[in-house]
């Protein structure tokens, strides 16, 4: 709602040319509760047909300035249910103490009291300008300022905000009087903020709904959540809540608040609640085995079938199979559930079969009680003795360019910015092939010569293979997503000195990886001469 636009009711009179302040009269409206005290020019405004557009609308300075009635008062807004804006002026008189307004943004009009302790009420009588030019002419420069007020109330006449500032009058006749009075907005009806929290205590990484509730209800923005001066986050406000889920908050006590931001009202801060967070304690958790069948013929499938069973919570980690010390194979154990396991390598004779839990803090380990399992071989037997040679295998690593088909960057760009060359292309077909016995894994290295031409030459410093990418070969147990590439800038990082640009962990599948990135020379000196320069780039894997 806007002040500018509110301005209006009974206005039976207007002022002359030269004059800058307003006789309102005229009959009584619902919200008149009595005169003014001596003394106060008060403006009552209602919802009515006033426009303050037409000349009878509008004052007139002593500069002759046309201005509208409105602007008298403030352009400001007033909160939602304002059905009535009443601004007030005080011109102080002789054995009328100037007005000292209570501070008390809501409530009743009549709340707001002069020092004698006279309350304003109602619409009253116009003090006009013979008393404001008495006024100045007893104050320095002939110039004073007054206190102005705008009242915002409700359709029963209750006040529910108020702004209060000074209007500036300069002037000693009725020709050169002249006011001005300050742009400024009305504070925003005020708010409050309760938090509340779905738990006081909680173990680290547990996650804490906070809830904040602000009044009034429709109050529209954001709610900030604080631990002590640490933001959590925002969430927005609807229907005078807003709510924010955390797992963030540090092991201690942490004083958590709530902040509304503002928007349609004005920020208010919620009292602090604590919420105490207490260290992860070490979980112990029990591993039970079960296995199908127990006897009956060697080599036959045999399901191991696991629980763990964590003090609280669900236990994640993994959990081993074995034969006496023996490893048949593992699974993950996610929030406690693991899969069956079926094997068919358990031979004739005894076994002591156990499941082997290893878990993720805070889940300690634990290993079950074990289970004997007797198999044998059935009908007539020959064994036979067999044998297989595994081949140590080799690790290359090869690229498609050679002296007589070498990777052309082309012509060196100049940057103007730093006064250097710089020059790139793709460089393909970085195949790494192992297939050495004992997954292995591989680690390969690039490191560039110095580039020479016949007019001279420059380090492989300003060198660098940037962009790798790993592409998955068709048909390939390697994967191309456990390659781990390592990217070096010309310049900055570069090539003089072998540098690794990837590496593949031991204990995986044995393969081929295909790798392509770019290559290029950057930070190149304009001391250098013209001329083609040739470099010799370096690949090892091992």
């Amino acid at each position: 709602m806007r002040l500018n636009r509110l301005v209006a009711g009974a206005l039976a009179a207007t002022v002359a040319t030269g004059a800058v302040l307003v006789a309102v009269a005229g009959p009584a409206s619902a919200n008149d509760e009595g005169p003014l005290i001596p003394g106060s020019i008060f403006f009552f405004a209602n919802t009515g047909g006033f426009d303050g557009n037409t000349p009878a609308d509008q004052i007139t300075s002593g500069t002759t300035a046309v201005r509208p009635w409105q602007s008298l008062t403030v352009d400001a807004t007033c909160p939602a249910g304002t059905g009535v804006i009443q601004p007030l002026i005080r011109i102080p008189q002789a054995g009328v103490p100037v007005i000292d307004w209570e501070q008390v943004p809501f409530g009743p009009v009549s709340t707001l009291v002069d020092s004698d302790g006279r309350p304003y009420t109602g619409r009253g009588d116009f003090m006009g300008k013979p008393q404001a030019l008495t006024y100045l002419a007893s104050q320095p420069g002939n110039t004073a300022v007054l206190p102005f007020l705008v009242a915002c109330r409700d359709v029963d006449g209750n006040s529910i905000a108020y702004f209060e500032t000074g209007l500036t009058m300069t002037g000693t006749s009725t020709a050169n009087l002249t006011w001005s009075i300050p742009a400024a907005a009305f504070p925003s009806e005020p708010s409050t903020t309760v938090l509340g929290v779905s738990a006081t205590t909680v173990e680290a990484g547990t996650s804490v709904d906070l809830t904040a509730t602000v009044d009034p209800a429709a109050a529209t923005g954001d709610v900030e959540f604080f631990a002590g001066t640490t933001s959590l986050g925002t969430a927005t406000v609807t229907g005078g809540v807003a709510t924010l889920s955390t797992a963030g908050l540090p092991v201690g006590t942490n004083a958590v608040t709530a902040r509304y931001l503002g928007g349609s009202h004005a920020t208010s801060t919620s009292a602090s609640v604590s919420v105490v967070v207490t260290a992860v304690a070490a979980r112990t958790t029990v591993t039970t085995l079960g296995v199908t069948p127990v006897s009956g013929a060697a080599y036959s499938a045999v399901t191991f079938s696991t629980t763990v069973v964590a003090s609280s919570g669900a236990a994640n980690g993994t959990v081993s199979f074995k034969d006496g010390t023996t490893v048949l194979g593992s699974l993950p154990v996610v929030g406690g559930v693991v899969a069956d396991f079926t094997t068919n390598v358990l031979g004739a004779g005894a076994h002591s079969l156990t499941a082997d839990f290893v878990g993720t803090a805070p889940y300690s380990g634990s290993v079950s009680a074990p289970v004997a399992a007797t198999y044998e071989l059935s009908g007539a037997v020959d064994e036979q003795t067999v044998t297989v040679d595994i081949p140590v295998g080799a690790i290359s690593i090869t690229t498609p360019y050679t002296p007589s088909n070498p990777l052309a960057l082309g012509t060196a760009v100049l940057d103007p910015a730093d006064s250097t060359y710089s020059a790139s292309a793709a460089f393909e077909d970085i195949v790494i092939t192992d297939t050495r016995a004992g997954n292995l894994g591989f680690t390969a290295s690039v490191v560039s010569g110095p580039f020479t031409s016949a007019a001279g030459s420059f380090s492989g410093l300003h060198a660098g293979l940037t962009g790798l990418v790993a592409d998955q070969v068709a048909g390939n147990a390697l994967q191309a997503g456990n390659v781990t590439l390592t990217n070096h800038a010309p310049a900055s990082d570069g090539l003089d000195v072998p540098k690794v640009f990837a590496t593949y962990g031991a204990g995986q599948p044995l393969g081929t990886a295909h790798i392509e990135g770019v290559f290029g020379v950057d930070q190149v000196p304009t001391s250098v001469a013209p001329g083609l320069y040739t470099a010799t780039v370096t690949f090892t894997a091992v």
